[in-house]
């Protein structure tokens, strides 16, 4: 990917500036735990003993049941602040030629099709989304602000929208999700987001429409909040997607954007998601019957089944990819049965789905431009769900013509019942900063 040095120095700057204040802002009321800040041993000893607890890790989960305390609360933004150092880091130890390239693995070791990137991770840069207030008082840049197209050149930046979304509603047939990806806006968020500010208190204004059109107006002052509770409101929906426990919900959002959700709150989020979505939360169960029940005959499967506890299960997506996963002892009333994982077969199913779905549109990107020399594209960067391109500015738009169709194409091979995108341009896929999508 295109890196700008000049703008990694300067937002490298600002973040270490910010960082600097943090640790000074400590030392005014916590200076013996300034030395230790990375000390695994001897940071949970001082904090131990400063707050009388019984902590045994300082990770941004363990320290985010105590940000009532504002000292650990500080520790756990000056860590998050440590990580944007870092990654910032690592572009500049990785910058040739203005250039950043990662190590890219086609297929990562959770066999659900899905690449990686490390060294650094170029598909997933922290996102400012998920920043603590504290840093927002700062105004620090996005970090996707270093990514910068070169003279004469433009960034494409094109994703599946809402994939994992779709392929559920399609394979599901849920008459509420259906419903709204077939509206104008096609806005399945901030109906959970606008339930969210009412358990918040933030006000009757917080309506579903209201929060649509602020995310949008980044003028607006209460487009932060409601972009972070729109935010907040995917991992409502992706977590009930994957049948995530209330408690891993209540540490995601609590982790992620400062919110802390009672147990009753946490519970009452998902259980309105499954009244909302019930298709989509009954489908999720038929996945892990069927796939606790099947095991299709290949060749070796008895002999990699005998060297399982408890034997194997197999999950098919709607692509007709599979997967095999293994079976655990499960509590079904007063019965005790095996089963696959819950969340694992249902993130099966919409996780490979997409990896072949970006794939097989990313193998007809790269034959359509190699048809096109004159155009100088070259993709930068695959994620999950994303394809990101660079292209001489004069082409800019005929090649983002082609990444847009061909990744629509390959959703409509798959999903029939609704839209598979949200009218988008191929204008609006083109910027000079990463950070402008």
């Amino acid at each position: 990917m295109p890196v700008n040095e000049a703008v990694l120095n300067s937002v490298t700057l600002q973040y270490e500036t910010a960082y600097q204040d943090l640790v000074n802002r400590l030392g005014s009321t916590f200076p013996e735990a300034v030395p230790y800040l990375y000390s695994t041993k001897e940071l949970p000893k001082l904090i131990n003993g400063h707050f009388k607890l019984k902590l045994t890790q300082v990770n941004a989960d363990s320290l985010s049941r105590y940000w009532d305390i504002p000292e650990l609360r500080l520790i756990s933004v000056i860590k998050t602040t440590k990580t944007y150092l870092d990654y910032l880091a690592n572009l500049k130890e990785s910058l040739r030629d203005g250039y950043v390239r990662s190590r890219y693995t086609q297929i990562n070791r959770a066999a659900f099709g899905r690449s990686s990137s490390q060294h650094p991770n170029l598909q997933n840069p922290p996102n400012p989304s998920n920043f603590p207030g504290e840093l927002q008082a700062y105004n620090l840049p996005a970090i996707r602000t270093v990514f910068v197209a070169h003279p004469g050149t433009s960034l494409i930046v094109s994703d599946l929208s809402k994939a994992h979304t779709r392929i559920a509603c399609e394979a599901s047939g849920d008459a509420q999700l259906t419903k709204r990806l077939n509206s104008d806006t096609q806005e399945i968020f901030c109906s959970i987001a606008s339930a969210i500010a009412f358990i918040q208190g933030l006000g009757y204004d917080w309506t579903e429409d209201n929060i649509r059109l602020w995310v949008k107006d980044k003028s607006h002052p209460n487009h932060q909040m409601a972009a972070m509770l729109r935010a907040v409101s995917k991992n409502v929906h992706y977590g009930s997607m994957n049948l995530q426990g209330f408690k891993t919900l209540q540490k995601t959002i609590r982790t992620g954007s400062g919110i802390s959700l009672t147990d009753k709150e946490a519970q009452s989020s998902q259980s309105g998601w499954k009244k909302t979505y019930a298709g989509v939360a009954a489908f999720c169960h038929k996945i892990i019957k069927e796939a606790s029940c099947t095991l299709p005959l290949v060749l070796g499967i008895e002999g990699i089944k005998g060297r399982t506890k408890f034997g194997l299960g197999y999950v098919r997506c709607l692509t007709g990819r599979g997967v095999f996963l293994p079976l655990y002892p499960q509590e079904f009333g007063k019965g005790r049965s095996v089963s696959v994982r819950g969340p694992d077969a249902t993130a099966a199913f919409w996780t490979m789905a997409e990896a072949d779905i970006i794939k097989m549109a990313l193998g007809v990107i790269i034959d359509r431009l190699d048809c096109h020399p004159e155009y100088g594209a070259h993709i930068g960067n695959m994620a999950h769900d994303e394809v990101d391109a660079i292209a001489h500015s004069d082409y800019a738009v005929e090649v983002a013509a082609i990444i847009q169709s061909s990744m629509r194409w390959a959703m409509r091979q798959f999903i029939h019942s609704i839209p598979v995108d949200e009218g988008e341009t191929p204008e609006s896929l083109i910027c000079d900063s990463w950070a402008q999508k």
